[in-house]
């Protein structure tokens, strides 16, 4: 019997609800999807021929590029091109509407895993979550299908970049224009959270640019749409580690505050061309999602508007009943900031931090607690295993301790060990690691004092600022000065 299923013809219809995944068969013989109306024995009569202005002229330009496996293909309405990406899942492709002369691109699923229920499912999910989707800054998807025994869908087709290869010098963008793009994108989480989507992988890879500026969010494999089944065991984070909230992190359950956090990550590395959190692993990055504070972006770039760093780092809350809550607050908080204006709530909270240090205390917390009642309870028979569960979380807790020690050691000791000036933040990295590993330490002792004898010269040297022609003694001064910052900092300071 045929099946029944969704097969995209009306990506909008909210009777679109589930993928047509196969062909269907009439009388023996294959009827492959057209993308079209079908008709039947109870169908309205044809309507008369109507004269049709004709297509426009094939200029060649989706077989530009690369060719893959299906180029050349014919897949109903369209036209297979070259490759635009390739990926874990699949191929996009460059194509053209034959009926319409439109450009668009065709994303099919690989065939090394097209016979694998999971990740078909996740295809699935990915054509029907955009579909759903009705937003200027949501790559637009147009219809969907299978074509002998290749899934596929069809989007809109952007010419343009995404915002990776804009950050990809490391600099990072004007103030201005990341609270423009990040405005765009929490348009786009909006008309997302309104049906029920979470992304999930929100990163500037699949954030794109038209040429005109318009950001269009893109990639929803791996989005769930709310009431329906989760595809991803309890558990196992999803996404990309430099743009995971902490409880994606975690491997637990989100909502669109997830995504905001995750937008959060994308517009500090906009403001500052940096992520707010890097390591060796993706362990490592993780794990300082949930208990590390990053650097605030004004120590990397002064002059970012307070305001600006403050909708940032309400972004960044660990505890997601401190983020913002819903995609429209955030917009309001942009527009206000735009206008020159932030409430005072925001400013006061970005003071406070991320609240790393109340989530390390109430991961400590949790665990305590679980360990006293399993002792009281089973005193004699599991007295053992109590000592060892509590060596356990303290042997975690020193290692959680060891590895942000390692990590403030190995900034300090690229900053400060090299002849060049001293980097942001490097008097913040010094202070913690202070606390973590005592005033005598030998590193700690060292860095202090270069930064004191950095600070005293500069001291020095300002004496000089305004003098028209400082007298011989003091110009001989300066120069001493100056030949000790050159072994301090390098020749090439200033």
């Amino acid at each position: 019997m045929a099946d029944a299923r969704w097969d995209g013809a009306d990506a909008t219809s909210t009777d679109a609800k589930r993928w047509d995944g196969a062909e269907r068969t009439s009388g023996g013989a294959a009827a492959r999807w057209e993308g079209a109306e079908r008709t039947s024995a109870t169908a309205d009569p044809a309507p008369r021929a109507v004269a049709m202005p004709a297509a426009p002229e094939d200029d060649g330009w989706h077989r530009m590029g690369q060719h893959g496996p299906l180029t050349g293909q014919v897949f109903a309405d369209y036209e297979i091109g070259a490759v635009l990406g390739e990926g874990g899942m699949g191929t996009v492709y460059r194509a053209r509407q034959t009926s319409l002369g439109r450009r668009v691109a065709v994303k099919t699923l690989s065939s090394a895993i097209g016979n694998e229920p999971l990740q078909r499912a996740r295809f699935e999910i990915e054509a029907r979550a955009a579909s759903l989707i009705q937003s200027p800054h949501v790559v637009a998807v147009y219809a969907a299908g299978s074509w002998d025994g290749t899934a596929y869908f069809v989007m809109e087709y952007v010419e343009g970049c995404d915002l990776g290869s804009l950050l990809a010098d490391g600099r990072g963008l004007p103030h201005q224009r990341a609270l423009e793009l990040a405005l765009q994108a929490a348009r786009g989480l909006a008309a997302a959270a309104a049906k029920g989507i979470v992304h999930r992988d929100i990163k500037p890879g699949n954030l794109l640019l038209t040429a005109e500026g318009t950001l269009k969010i893109a990639d929803f494999g791996i989005s769930k749409i709310g009431g329906e089944h989760n595809l991803t065991r309890t558990g196992t984070a999803v996404g990309t580690p430099s743009y995971l909230s902490p409880e994606q992190g975690r491997g637990e359950p989100t909502d669109t505050r997830s995504d905001l956090y995750s937008l959060g990550c994308v517009l500090y590395e906009t403001l500052t061309g940096r992520k707010p959190f890097t390591g060796d692993n993706a362990d490592a990055v993780i794990y300082q999602h949930n208990y590390a504070e990053p650097q605030l972006p004004r120590t990397l770039v002064p002059e970012i508007p307070e305001p600006v760093q403050a909708l940032v780092v309400r972004c960044l809350q660990k505890d997601p009943a401190k983020r913002y809550q819903t995609p429209d607050a955030l917009i309001a908080d942009i527009e206000a900031v735009r206008a020159g204006d932030l409430s005072v709530t925001a400013l006061l909270q970005a003071r406070y931090g991320t609240g790393a240090e109340e989530q390390m205390r109430r991961r400590l917390g949790r665990r305590h607690r679980w360990a006293l009642p399993l002792a009281a309870g089973l005193i004699l028979a599991a007295l053992a295993t109590g000592v060892l569960i509590w060596r356990q979380s303290t042997a975690e807790s020193r290692l959680a301790v060891q590895r942000q020690e390692e990590q403030l050691r190995a900034r300090l000791r690229a900053g400060l060990d090299a002849l060049q000036p001293a980097p942001p933040g490097s008097h913040d990295d010094l202070a913690a690691l202070t606390r973590l590993a005592g005033a005598s330490d030998a590193d700690v002792r060292r860095w202090q004092g270069k930064l004191a004898a950095i600070g005293t010269i500069d001291a020095r040297l300002a004496r000089l600022h305004g003098a028209e022609l400082p007298a011989a003694p003091l110009r001989a001064e300066a120069t001493a000065d100056l030949a000790d910052l050159a072994a301090l900092v390098g020749a090439a300071s200033p």
